[in-house]
């Protein structure tokens, strides 16, 4: 996904907007724990700031995941908002045995030419987002241990005695 920024470059404080429709199959983000149910609505605000262009960006889409605790498949929105700074030329090289990232640096991501590729950030952006333990609601009962049945459509009869055989003799205390 990229970006014309010419016109961007001219003077500090000159301002783009742009709203794009994005495959979500194109940036391959899909993986085996959450697929993107339909294409990525991206806003952005670009501005010069003289120092860089940033860009305020805005991805709207769904993504349909499996629940850790019960296997059910459902799906969700997700909504990301970032910040990213982009500057003209190359990342400049840190000196030998430097590895420390300095401070501001971190949301700095450069640029040659004319245009902005703004398929890598939003595609960080959009996996940092994912959950990483998806539930399809908070209150979500699981498994049963034993027999595998959901437990939000009905309990089951199964005694579930998993005490560890090393803290055995502390049950008879209570």
């Amino acid at each position: 996904m990229k970006i014309d920024v010419s016109d961007l470059m001219e003077e500090p404080g000159d301002e783009l907007h742009g709203e794009y429709v994005v495959n979500t199959d194109s940036m391959g983000l899909s993986s085996g724990t959450a697929a993107f149910v339909e294409p990525a609505l991206i806003k952005v605000h670009a501005v010069n700031t003289g120092d860089g262009l940033l860009f305020s960006i805005q991805v709207k889409t769904r993504v349909a995941m499996v629940c850790s605790r019960c296997l059910e498949r459902f799906e969700v929105s997700l909504e990301v908002d970032f910040d990213e700074l982009f500057r003209s030329g190359s990342r400049p090289q840190p000196e030998k045995n430097e590895h420390e990232v300095q401070e501001g640096e971190e949301r700095i991501s450069y640029f040659t030419g004319r245009e902005v590729d703004l398929l890598p950030v939003v595609r960080e952006n959009l996996t940092l987002a994912l959950p990483m333990k998806p539930l399809c609601r908070e209150e979500c009962a699981g498994l049963c241990l034993l027999c595998g049945r959901r437990l939000e459509e009905a309990a089951c009869d199964c005694q579930v005695d998993d005490i560890d055989p090393r803290w055995a003799d502390l049950m008879k205390l209570l």
